[in-house]
């Protein structure tokens, strides 16, 4: 039988030593990996009523079980990590939505099914909100420690972890969302979150507009942008829009800024996009003449702890409400959260650049809806008891992350 080890007060809230079992349990289930297709499969379930008690019961249980595992991955932190602050809050953050969904009886306790429905729904509407700000609350707590001195030689293993987390977090958010939006409203074209008819182009259209807003806002000019689709014209698949753009407008942002700083006769080149949709994957790429990056920097990119950008200044408590408006551009987040978006449904983004020239950017989606599963970073009861043993140690981070 497995010891309990007591957690440092860092991990704990006077609350918080109740849900340990919860937890335990919890956590030595996998997560359930879901494709497109069963989102749109579930969501087109003619039985309105039925649909959400069973989405309900699912939600509770596999909420639990993902909010667990990022309990349990966050406390495989060393102390001087997991104690600084504002990651401290997070995680506080986590152990409450955890105590809030797990804790609700189950179905068969409520003599009233929609209340049980009720309950979880708004478990989950308040989980979405107290989590709004988690990844510049991570992005600053982790900053602080970086200008500190704190992760010299471990920012590696830092951003790895960071990885695994910031894709749980994508993950749990769209389970969230999605059942959210089933409530609220649904049509033939929409199912949740997800658009049957997601037209690439008028995305990127979309994405490229605001960056263009942003850039002329900074340098007082930027660069037009000329999309191309290759074969098919108006180009569509099944996907969540929301996670597109996100990509779109991050490298839109990124090769818009490269070209306004690179010194010119005073004509900017426009970006270029190619989109073509295979029978497997929609592949898109953007071209930029903004005069690339050494090719021994280019992993770099994807660094949490590097940015071409300037650094922002370290944000107040009152900052991290509106994450709209956030400056996530030069805390290094913009380009390994984009990253993370597109291989979540087993996709991914990639970078060629040439010194002196330009960048070229290729980001690829599954368009096989059965195909496109979820990619979830899963915990084991052993990371955990290694991690209760070696949690002061850095040696532990570059054997489990590195």
């Amino acid at each position: 039988m497995r010891r309990f080890i007591p957690l440092a007060s860092s991990f704990t809230q006077p609350w918080g030593q109740a849900l340990e079992p919860s937890i335990l349990q919890f956590s030595k289930f996998k997560p359930t990996r879901l494709s497109i297709n069963n989102f749109l499969e579930f969501g087109r379930m003619q039985d309105s009523e039925e649909r959400n008690f069973k989405a309900a019961q699912f939600l509770q249980a596999e909420g639990s079980v993902r909010l667990a595992h990022m309990i349990q991955e966050m406390r495989t932190l060393p102390e001087p990590v997991i104690s600084q602050p504002l990651i401290n809050r997070a995680y506080h953050w986590y152990l409450e939505s955890f105590e809030q969904l797990s804790t609700i009886p189950t179905l068969q306790e409520h003599k009233n099914p929609n209340e049980y429905c009720d309950k979880v729904t708004r478990a989950v509407k308040g989980a979405l909100l107290r989590h709004a700000p988690t990844v510049m609350t991570m992005a600053t707590g982790f900053h602080t420690l970086q200008t500190s001195g704190a992760l010299v030689d471990i920012e590696d293993n830092m951003t790895a972890y960071l990885e695994r987390f910031l894709l749980s977090r994508i993950s749990i958010r769209f389970l969230f969302n999605q059942h959210v939006a089933l409530h609220e409203a649904s049509s033939e074209r929409w199912v949740g979150s997800i658009d049957t008819k997601c037209h690439v182009a008028r995305l990127i259209e979309d994405a490229c507009e605001n960056a263009m807003t942003l850039c002329q806002m900074e340098y007082g000019a930027a660069p037009h942008y000329e999309i191309e689709e290759f074969g098919d014209r108006d180009i569509e698949f099944q996907y969540i829009p929301s996670h597109l753009y996100h990509v779109m407008f991050e490298l839109a942002k990124n090769s818009m800024r490269a070209v306004t700083e690179r010194p010119t006769d005073g004509r900017l080149p426009p970006i270029k996009f190619l989109v073509a949709k295979g029978p497997q994957a929609l592949s898109i790429k953007l071209s930029d003449l903004g005069g690339g990056v050494p090719y021994m920097d280019v992993p770099k990119l994807f660094s949490f702890f590097y940015s071409t950008a300037q650094t922002p200044e370290l944000l107040k408590d009152e900052d991290f409400t509106d994450m709209n408006n956030a400056p996530l551009a030069g805390f290094g987040y913009g380009l390994p959260v984009s990253r993370l978006y597109a291989r979540y449904f087993g996709g991914d983004l990639t970078l060629n650049s040439i010194e002196g020239y330009g960048t070229d950017a290729c980001v690829y989606f599954r368009t096989i809806a059965g195909d496109a599963k979820e990619v979830i970073p899963t915990f084991s009861d052993e990371q955990l008891a290694a991690s209760e043993m070696q949690r002061h140690s850095w040696e532990f981070h570059k054997n489990r992350f590195g």
